[in-house]
């Protein structure tokens, strides 16, 4: 790393930038596994608000049919 750049005590493949004063990871694999653990949490979302539109059209669907049944029943 260019001199810009600090070692972080105690973990080894962190650095900062002095002059932006980020944090920089050069392990390769732990920055792997995070963009892995982010599109899983986006996917997530995606499914739950599917899902929770699927409720929601389900529950309208039962709306209509017990109003359909009441007016069987009259």
């Amino acid at each position: 790393m260019g001199s810009q750049y600090k070692k972080i005590v105690h973990h080894p493949n962190l650095y900062k930038d002095e002059t932006t004063g980020a944090i920089i990871n050069t392990n390769v694999r732990e920055i792997q596994r995070a963009r892995e653990r982010k599109e899983q949490k986006k996917l997530k979302k995606i499914e739950d608000a599917r899902m929770k539109s699927e409720v929601q059209e389900l529950r309208s669907e039962i709306a209509e049919l017990k109003e359909l049944v009441k007016e069987l029943v009259k």
